[in-house]
C-alpha cells in the first residue's frame, strides 16, 4: 500500500477551483388579481380578466361552470351577447406554465333583463276637414316614461302641429292625404325609440243646413219657404229623406224651396237632406204645423208674417248675400224701397232674385231714382212676379201709385219724390179707405231730416205727414245706411211721442208712427253726417233710436219685421240683421 501524504503550503500543490458553471430556477404560475364578478343587461357582453405571474410563457384556459371554453386562452375572456339564461354562470381560469398550473377563484355572471323598448300603440289617426278644428293624440307603452314625441319623416297636414306630449292639433287648411312617421323616445339610459307611420286624410268641408225652422201654414193658403245651406261644393241637391211633407206641399230639389197649398191640418215632422257636388251630405229635421183654414179676422195679418225691407241693391256679390240672408231668415216677402241693379237691366236683376228666392217669391218694390230709365222693364218684371203670388193683390200703377194686400198686410208702393205727382193725396185717400191693423208707406227718397247722411230735401213733408196721420209705418231707402226713429207725433219737426218715447218700444196709431231708412241692400255703405255723435243717444232732437253707417262699421243687411207675434195681431217685432249674422237693432211695435 502506498500512502501519500499531502501537506499544505508545499510548493507544486494547488486546490481545486470553480469552473464558473451555474444552475436555472423556474417559478410556477401565481394569480395576483382574481377575476371579478360581472353584472350586465341582456344583450350585452361580459368581460372577465385575470392578472398572473410566473415564468413565461403562461397559458390560460377559461372555464364556464367547470367546462373549458373553446378558444378562451388569453388573460381576459369576453362572452358572447348574453341572455337571462346565462345569469348565475361561474367562470374560472387555469393559468399554467412548464412547472405547473393554478386555478383562479370563481367569478359569477349576473344578467339583468333588458328594458322593454317603447311601442307606439295608436294604430291610426282620424281624418279631418278643412276649416274644422282638429285634435288627436298618439300613445305608447313600454320603455321608461315620460316619452318625448317628434316627427321622424313626412309632413303633417297644413295647419296641424305635433307637440312633445304626442298631441296633434290645429285647423287644417288644405285637402289631401298626408303620410308621415312619428318617433317616440323614452327616458331610459341609453334612450330607446320607436316609430310608426300614419296617414291623415283632409277633405273639404261638407254642406251644412243653416235653416233652423220653417214657418207654419194654413189649409188652403199658399205656402212658400226656402231652405238654405252653406259649405261643401255647390250646386246642392235637396231631398226628403224621412217621413213626408204636409199634403199639398212639394220640395224643389234644385232650390230647396218648399211650396204649394196645404190641404190637411196637422203637425208634420220630416227630415231634409242636402247633397253637394262631391256627394257629401247633411240632414236636418223640421216640423211644419198646418192649421185649419179659418177666415182671418178683418184687417189682421196671418200670424208671424215676416217681411224683409231693403233698398239700394245693385247686382253683385253683396246684393246676393243680402238675398241669401232673406232666404235663410225665412221672410215671407220683400218690400224693396227703390234702386235695383244700378245697370238698367231688368232681366238680369230679376234673374238674380229668381236664382236665390225663386220665380214665384213675393217681391214688391217702389221705383227709385236709378230705376227711372228702365222703369217699364222693371215694372213688367214686378207685374209678372205678382201674378204668381195667389195671396197678393195690388191695384194702381205698380211701384208708383199702388195699393197692395198680402196675407192681411196693407202697403202702399209709391214714387214720392221720384216719379209722378199728387202722392200725398193718394196716400191719404188709400189709408183712409183701408181698415188693416198694419199699414206701410214705401217710397225711395228722403227729406234731409229723415236720414243721417248727405241727402237733401227731395220728397216734401206732405207724404210723410199723411202717412203719419194714417198710422202707417214709413219705409224708405236712398241713403246707403240704416236708421230708425223713435215714435214721432210730428215728422216735419221731429217731435217724439211723449206717451211712447222709448227707443225700443214703438207704436203706430193715427197721428203717431216711426220712419226708417233701410239702404244697405248691397250697393255701398256711407257715413253718418248728421245727428252726431255716432253713438246712442244721438244728436239733433233725440228722434233717432238706431243708426248704422260706416261710422258704426256697418255691414250689408236687411230689416225684418214680423207682424202678429206672440198671438197678438197688434204686436210686431223688428230687427236689422247683417249678412254676417249680427243683429244691430231690435224693437217691438204695437198697433193701436
Amino acid at each position: 500500500m502506498l500512502l501519500v501524504i499531502a501537506q499544505s503550503g508545499c510548493v507544486g500543490l494547488t486546490s481545486a477551483q470553480s469552473s464558473g458553471a451555474s444552475s436555472t430556477t423556474t417559478d410556477g404560475p401565481s394569480i395576483t388579481t382574481q377575476p371579478a364578478n360581472q353584472t350586465v343587461t341582456a344583450g350585452q357582453t361580459a368581460t372577465f380578466s385575470v392578472v398572473a405571474s410566473g415564468t413565461a410563457p403562461l397559458g390560460y384556459q377559461w372555464r364556464r361552470n367547470g367546462a373549458a371554453i373553446s378558444g378562451a386562452t388569453s388573460a381576459s375572456y369576453t362572452t358572447p351577447a348574453t341572455t337571462t339564461s346565462d345569469s348565475g354562470a361561474q367562470f374560472t381560469v387555469v393559468v399554467s406554465n412548464s412547472t405547473g398550473s393554478v386555478t383562479s377563484n370563481s367569478a359569477s355572471l349576473t344578467v339583468n333583463p333588458a328594458p322593454v323598448p317603447p311601442s307606439i300603440t295608436t294604430s291610426s289617426l282620424p281624418d279631418g276637414t278643412v276649416g274644422v278644428a282638429y285634435s288627436a293624440s298618439v300613445s305608447a307603452s313600454g320603455g321608461t316614461a315620460p316619452y318625448s314625441w317628434s316627427l321622424a319623416s313626412g309632413s303633417l297636414p297644413t295647419g296641424l302641429s305635433l307637440n312633445s306630449s304626442g298631441g296633434i292639433s290645429g285647423t287644417p287648411s288644405s285637402t289631401g292625404p298626408f303620410p308621415f312617421t312619428i318617433r317616440v323616445r323614452d327616458s331610459s339610459a341609453p334612450q330607446q325609440t320607436a316609430t310608426r307611420s300614419f296617414t291623415i286624410n283632409i277633405t273639404a268641408s261638407g254642406p251644412r243646413i243653416t235653416t233652423v225652422s220653417l214657418p207654419s201654414g194654413t189649409v188652403d193658403l199658399a205656402y212658400s219657404a226656402t231652405l238654405s245651406a252653406t259649405g261643401g261644393a255647390s250646386p246642392y241637391t235637396w231631398s226628403l229623406s224621412a217621413s213626408r211633407l204636409p199634403d199639398g206641399l212639394n220640395l224643389n230639389s234644385s232650390t230647396g224651396m218648399t211650396s204649394g197649398t196645404p190641404s190637411m191640418a196637422g203637425q208634420f215632422t220630416f227630415t231634409i237632406q242636402v247633397r253637394d257636388s262631391t256627394a257629401a251630405t247633411a240632414s236636418a229635421t223640421f216640423t211644419i204645423t198646418i192649421s185649419t183654414s179659418s177666415p182671418i179676422p178683418q184687417g189682421e195679418t196671418v200670424p208671424n208674417l215676416k217681411i224683409a225691407f231693403i233698398g239700394d241693391q245693385a247686382n253683385g256679390s253683396n246684393a246676393r248675400a243680402v238675398l241669401q240672408l232673406i232666404k235663410s231668415e225665412a221672410a215671407h216677402a220683400v218690400i224693396h224701397s227703390g234702386d235695383f241693379d244700378y245697370a238698367d237691366n231688368p232681366t238680369a236683376w230679376d234673374n238674380t232674385i229668381t236664382s236665390i228666392l225663386g220665380a214665384s217669391y213675393p217681391y214688391f218694390a217702389s221705383v227709385g231714382n236709378h230705376d227711372v230709365s228702365a222703369w217699364p222693364g222693371y215694372q213688367q218684371k214686378l207685374v209678372t212676379r205678382l201674378a204668381l203670388v195667389p195671396d197678393a193683390t195690388c191695384v194702381g200703377d205698380l211701384g208708383v201709385k199702388s195699393a197692395c194686400h198680402f196675407r192681411g198686410l196693407f202697403f202702399l208702393l209709391d214714387g214720392a219724390g221720384t216719379m209722378g205727382s199728387g202722392h200725398d193725396v193718394y196716400l191719404r185717400d188709400q189709408l183712409a179707405a183701408d181698415n188693416s191693423v198694419w199699414s206701410i208707406c214705401s217710397w225711395h227718397k228722403n227729406q234731409r231730416a229723415m236720414q243721417i247722411g248727405g241727402k237733401s230735401d227731395e220728397v216734401g213733408w206732405e207724404p210723410y205727414e199723411e202717412c203719419r196721420k194714417g198710422g202707417a209705418i214709413i219705409a224708405t231707402a236712398h241713403e246707403h245706411s240704416y236708421s230708425r226713429t223713435r215714435t214721432l207725433t210730428n215728422i216735419q219737426t221731429q217731435t217724439v211721442d211723449l206717451l211712447w218715447p222709448d227707443a225700443l218700444q214703438l207704436r203706430t196709431t193715427p197721428g203717431s208712427t216711426f220712419v226708417f231708412v233701410s239702404g244697405l241692400g248691397g250697393n255701398s255703405i256711407r257715413n253718418q253726417e248728421r245727428c252726431l255723435p255716432a253713438t246712442f243717444p244721438y244728436g239733433c232732437n233725440g228722434e233717432w233710436a238706431s243708426i248704422y253707417s260706416s261710422d258704426q262699421n256697418a255691414k250689408f243687411g236687411a230689416l225684418f219685421i214680423t207682424f202678429h207675434v206672440d198671438g197678438d195681431p197688434r204686436k210686431a217685432r223688428g230687427y236689422f240683421k247683417t249678412v254676417d249674422g249680427e243683429v244691430v237693432d231690435l224693437f217691438v211695435v204695437f198697433a193701436q
